[in-house]
């Protein structure tokens, strides 16, 4: 069973997304967390093999989540997709470079979206 991490401040959100998740792609669990310093914690304690993860969080942005963790293990970027109803171009530039799989603006494509979390999980470890 494949596990991913589904990080958002918006509980609608959270909830939309594990459902859609759960329906469309076949033996994961999904975890939330709905704050960065929480996540952090969820990601220091468990591998994840997909992680969704919002920029603007309480507590610990994504950005900063991503910065913290890519120090730990480089694949966490080849693994995330980024979401945000407010992100600037520099910084979705920023986190394309660093290795991140892909960045999404809400609202946005909940089908292409679907899409990037089965690419990730059906990459070979």
């Amino acid at each position: 069973m494949k596990k991913i991490l589904l990080v958002d401040d918006e509980p609608t959100i959270l909830e939309l997304l594990a459902e859609t998740i759960t329906e469309d792609i076949e033996d994961v669990e999904v975890e939330s967390a709905t704050d960065g310093l929480q996540a952090s914690r969820m990601l220091l304690s468990r591998k994840y093999d997909a992680i969704i993860l919002d920029i603007n969080l309480p507590n610990k942005s994504g950005v900063a989540i991503i910065e913290e963790f890519i120090k730990r293990d480089k694949s966490i970027c080849s693994k995330t997709v980024v979401m945000s109803g407010a992100v600037t171009k520099k910084t979705i530039e920023y986190l394309l470079k660093l290795g991140t799989h892909a960045v999404y603006e809400k609202p946005y494509d909940i089908g292409k979206f679907v899409t990037s979390i089965q690419q990730i999980l059906n990459k070979p470890s």
